[in-house]
């Protein structure tokens, strides 16, 4: 048996009961809404159709009276009964009464520390003045650069810091430090002791100059006195600058609008990527303590549970748009994506390989591509790429783990060899394809046009016309692996033996300049087939 409450505040809550009684929290003034479809009957003399009482639907349209019933009430109390009422329309009852709750300064679930409420003393509206008047915000003393102003946040507690970069669309600037004071409880500095991770709610803007918004993060601690912690003054400082001895770190993004996450890698300060909104995570142990603080620290290490600012600079910051810090907080990273209920993000596979790596594209890899329908490229390069291969998650028909390496010396190139006169083409036999692929194969200013051959069963086969891009990329789709060739040379067959087949269908050929959507950087081995002489020659980009 289901049905609603709802306090005079506005709170609703669903309540689910297994017998006859509606429990009422003690002291709730407020409304209930009970479904009717709860009631039957519990009377039938079996007889009387005419009174309808041996259906099992109510009739609220004969609806005469209600009889009452407590349970357990306590002497002396008095309960009132103020409205009674049917309607048709209880959502829209539940709406209208329904109140947000109230923002306050507590934490979300799984996080330690948390500036809310506008840094626990402004208010929403307030600027730099009402910040910098309770010491909520410090630094950045050019005022000209950036409008600064407390907002309401997306998380219904406490407010948000929006900073709005001042200046002409299209121009970027490099502000200075800006300092945000960390006000919490001691309960709270307790609790963060066992946190790894600086939690970050944010909003970046969509047009920066780069792929990633330019945003540098310091911690600081309380001074340490010989009476204990002055957290009104500030100790070591540490930041994440990669010429502080920083080792390259990984950062949690966590999606607001789905809760999926990623976890990118990176070797710079740089970090948050550009037009997100969501959560970031960001591991303590990417700070370091400055050199030059060394002597007002404590133990040299980062006490997160004291700190007590947050300092940040922001390059290339585009003049026009608002960068938004909703929150911030401490947490253990685990516990905070379990309170989000967040979910790793599939995301499209990279390999690449160097000349002398002959390891197989794992199982496990294509596994994931095809279950999660995401693409896989694989790079052969050396210096850069001579041959990339591209498939879709939803091509893949095998998961069996995938030799990558093209093979340029193979005994099918002398069978072809026997069957034409000579010509000049570019070889390369390819294992057994996990599914539908795009190659795209570096082939310089040799060809512009060439044609593509499989040759299988002792018959070469035409299977298209080719394109070279302005980069001497040709990109090709072959449906299955096996020994190709490509040529710009017409093929005279040798007296005796089996000529190339011409095409039959154009329609059931490959489109002669497939595109799959994707640019591919590539290149190839080949083989250069004169006057019946084999030469194996790598091919190479020209020095420009």
């Amino acid at each position: 048996m289901d049905y609603t409450l709802i306090t005079a505040e506005g709170a609703v809550s669903a309540v689910q009961s297994e017998d006859c009684y509606l429990y009422i929290e003690a002291g709730l003034e407020g409304w209930v809404l009970y479904p009717l479809d709860n009631a039957t009957y519990r009377y039938d003399d079996g007889n009387s159709e005419e009174d309808g009482n041996t259906k099992e639907v109510l009739d609220p349209g004969r609806l005469l009276a209600i009889e009452l019933q407590t349970y357990n009430d306590t002497a002396g109390a008095v309960w009132y009964l103020d409205d009674m009422a049917l309607t048709s329309q209880s959502d829209d009852v539940i709406d209208a009464l329904e109140v947000a709750p109230a923002k306050t300064d507590d934490a979300p679930e799984g996080v330690d520390m948390y500036f809310g409420q506008g840094f626990g003393k402004t208010e929403v509206g307030d600027g730099r003045d009402g910040l910098s008047a309770v010491a909520a915000i410090q630094g950045e003393s050019d005022a000209s650069n950036i409008q600064y102003l407390v907002t309401d946040n997306t998380l219904n507690q406490g407010n948000a810091l929006s900073m709005t970069f001042n200046g002409d669309a299209g121009n970027f600037i490099t502000t200075n430090f800006t300092e945000i004071g960390l006000h919490f409880s001691d309960e709270d500095r307790a609790a963060m002791a066992s946190a790894d991770s600086l939690v970050l709610r944010v909003k970046t803007p969509a047009d920066t100059k780069y792929a990633h918004f330019d945003m540098m993060l310091m911690l600081e601690e309380s001074v340490l006195t010989d009476s204990g912690r002055d957290r009104g003054g500030v100790g070591g400082v540490f930041m994440n600058r990669g010429d502080f001895s920083v080792n390259p770190g990984s950062v949690t993004l966590v999606d607001a609008a789905t809760n999926q996450y990623v976890v990118n890698e990176f070797n710079d300060p740089y970090f948050m990527p550009n037009g997100f909104d969501g959560w970031v995570i960001l591991p303590l142990s990417y700070f370091k303590l400055h050199p030059a603080y060394a002597g007002s620290d404590n133990n040299g290490e980062l006490d997160v549970d004291e700190l007590v600012r947050l300092k940040f600079q922001v390059e290339n910051a585009p003049c026009g748009e608002t960068f938004v810090l909703d929150s911030i907080g401490v947490a253990k990273a685990t516990d905070f994506l379990a309170s989000l209920n967040a979910s790793e993000k599939p995301v499209d596979q990279t390999v690449v390989l160097q000349p002398g790596q002959t390891d197989p594209v794992s199982s496990n890899i294509l596994q994931y591509v095809k279950d999660n329908e995401v693409n896989l490229t694989v790079v052969y390069e050396d210096g850069y790429p001579l041959y990339t291969w591209k498939f879709a998650g939803k091509d893949i028909t095998s998961t069996d783990a995938f030799d990558a390496v093209l093979v340029n010396e193979c005994d099918e190139v002398n069978a072809v060899k026997a069957m034409y006169k000579p010509f000049t083409g570019y070889f390369f036999k390819t294992a057994a394809l996990p599914g539908k692929a795009a190659l795209s194969i570096y082939l310089g200013d040799d060809y512009m046009a060439p044609s593509l051959y499989r040759y299988a069963d002792g018959k070469c086969e035409k299977v298209g016309a080719l394109t070279v891009d302005s980069e001497g990329y040709a990109t090709l789709e072959l449906a299955e692996g096996g020994v190709y060739f490509l040529t710009e040379a017409t093929l005279e067959a040798v007296e005796g033996t089996t000529p190339a087949q011409p095409d039959t269908d154009p329609s059931t050929k490959p489109d002669p300049n497939p595109s799959t959507g994707y640019v591919f950087p590539m290149a190839v081995l080949l083989l250069t087939l004169v006057s019946a002489a084999a030469a194996l020659l790598l091919r190479k980009k020209a020095v420009r």
